[in-house]
């Protein structure tokens, strides 16, 4: 009868429950974005960082669950430099060499699936989806004494945001268990759609040209830390 059904469905849910783990994890975010657009040109990797918790399913020896939160920051750097002449000779007087950086901070939603190949090391397929919390610009250069300076610029309001509210895109790296408590793992990320703001492409659309889509890639690195077992 139903009453004995809802009782195996309840004693498989506690079952289940428990072979699951809290999981909190924290590492190096090391970000880019990539475009046809010539702005995006001289882009390289910008060092952000995240942390997340989850909640760790294992299923069996063969796979693994993680459903989780996670602040991250992402974007790009972009090095120029800035020379100054001499108005009279033409001669060069000195040259700033400057880096401009844009983050993008995100909440994050991965969904991480482990498959193991072994007791320590596992592959990983993670999609996920991010809400934008702010953007911020920075410029970081060296003055005349040769000290470094930055300026940050918070872009998150108001009409001059870069880039749309949301993300999406999937990670694919590999898992290295060091102890029952203890994980490593590295994964490369790739956004699947263009993520440059929406009053840009409405500005392009009255020229009749449509913008060139901007992604976000990456290189994650953490630490994490399952509680109990």
């Amino acid at each position: 009868n139903m009453k004995k059904l809802y009782a195996i469905l309840f004693a498989g849910f506690l079952s289940f429950g428990l072979i699951a783990q809290p999981v909190a994890k924290v590492g190096l975010n090391m970000s880019t974005l990539i475009s046809k657009d010539a702005q995006y040109e001289n882009s390289t990797y910008n060092a952000g960082y995240f942390g997340s918790v989850g909640y760790k399913i294992n299923m069996g020896d063969v796979m693994s669950f993680t459903p989780g939160l996670a602040y991250s920051v992402r974007g790009a750097a972009s090095e120029y430099d800035l020379s100054f002449y001499d108005p009279i000779f033409g001669t060069l007087l000195y040259t700033y060499t400057y880096t401009m950086k844009s983050n993008i901070h995100y909440l994050e939603v991965p969904l991480d699936f482990a498959f193991n190949i072994n007791e320590s090391i596992g592959i990983i397929v993670s999609p996920y989806y991010g809400m934008k919390l702010g953007e911020t610009m920075s410029v970081e250069y060296e003055d005349e004494n040769g000290n470094t300076q930055e300026l940050t610029v918070d872009a998150s309001l108001g009409e001059d945001d870069a880039y749309s509210n949301s993300d999406f895109g999937i990670g694919l790296g590999v898992s290295y268990v060091i102890n029952d408590n203890l994980m490593a793992d590295a994964r490369f990320t790739m956004g699947l759609m263009d993520i440059r703001a929406e009053d840009d492409h409405d500005d392009h659309d009255h020229d009749h040209e449509e913008p060139a889509s901007i992604k976000n890639i990456g290189i994650m690195i953490g630490v994490g830390y399952a509680i109990g077992n």
